[in-house]
């Protein structure tokens, strides 16, 4: 059913922390699955309202979100019997697909058209890609950390960590200078602003 403007209001305001936490969760994982259990299904207007944020602030655009009835959240908490999920997006614009079935493909373009005409009308922060990759170097670096990561160290541009460091993203921060070991600073890194890889033998560059 469609909202007026005003019930479309009230209906953001109710779920303005629910939206604003998981849109956060989003954007500091992107690249991993976001779940959670929910009261109730959640409204298309909130999936699309997440959508803008994670597109402004960290210009995701390639995340589907799905809300569902799930046994197994009922029986965990009858209370909260919904499961909210998120899956990866492949814009077929920017992907070849042509050997993807075509009731798949055609679901893929489906979920690419409800983000962009979410987004069309957002234009994500200056620094939105920024803190995009950021976190995607912290969550490389905090997995290597806990030893759940399938690398032992990461090379990152020189240029970008200054970047990183300029953002002064406290969880980021703390990151970096607990695990210098596990990752060493590279001028002009051929791979790109970041580069997993296994550790190198007495090859660490002081960060600066």
């Amino acid at each position: 059913m469609e909202c007026n403007e005003k019930e479309l209001n009230t209906l953001l305001v109710t779920w303005e922390s629910f939206i604003g936490k998981t849109a956060k969760r989003i954007g500091e994982n992107h690249g991993y699955s976001v779940e959670c259990s929910t009261q109730e299904v959640l409204p298309q207007a909130v999936i699309q309202e997440i959508y803008r944020r994670i597109w402004k602030d960290y210009a995701i655009k390639d995340v589907h979100i799905v809300s569902f009835h799930c046994e197994t959240c009922e029986e965990n908490d009858k209370n909260s019997p919904f499961h909210m999920d998120t899956n990866s997006v492949l814009d077929p614009k920017e992907n070849d697909l042509s050997h993807w079935e075509p009731n798949r493909l055609q679901e893929m373009k489906t979920r690419v058209e409800e983000i962009e005409e979410s987004i069309k009308d957002i234009i994500p922060y200056p620094d939105a890609e920024d803190r995009n990759r950021a976190f995607k170097v912290y969550n490389v670096l905090y997995r290597i950390k806990d030893n759940r990561g399938y690398y032992s160290f990461v090379q990152i541009d020189k240029d970008f960590y200054s970047r990183m460091r300029e953002l002064q993203i406290p969880k980021i921060e703390e990151l970096l200078n607990d695990a210098e070991d596990l990752y060493e600073v590279i001028p002009d890194l051929k791979q790109g602003y970041m580069h997993p890889t296994d550790k190198p033998g007495n090859t660490k560059q002081t960060p600066y």
